[in-house]
């Protein structure tokens, strides 16, 4: 009875193990995934903001665990030519998201 307790104990013990480690994993890898998209789409948006010399003022900035669009632009045409290039990036929902803290300068 006594091994048959310490057997009993011992795949409790490995099952919760597993358990644990295939949560861990997928957890992880979400993680992973999530970091490497985001390093993907700062990229991407890096190469539109230095490709215009009217996005000089605009900077990358980081908002809760993503990213933002912040600073100012010369003119309404800009902004509306940034948010196209971002529309074109992301679709239109991600592009006004990304460009919410992007002013025109007055």
């Amino acid at each position: 009875m006594k091994q048959f307790l310490w057997f009993a104990a011992i795949l409790v013990v490995v099952v919760i193990a597993a358990i644990v480690g295939y949560i861990a994993g997928f957890e992880g890898g979400k993680y992973s995934e999530h970091a490497q998209q985001e390093s993907q789409e700062f990229d991407m948006i890096s190469h539109v903001i230095e490709s215009d010399p009217a996005y000089e003022r605009v900077v990358i900035t980081a908002c809760d665990g993503s990213h933002r669009l912040a600073g100012e632009v010369p003119d309404s045409a800009t902004r509306d030519r940034l948010r196209s290039d971002m529309q074109n990036l992301f679709g239109d929902r991600k592009a006004e998201r990304e460009l919410s803290e992007v002013q025109i300068k007055q």
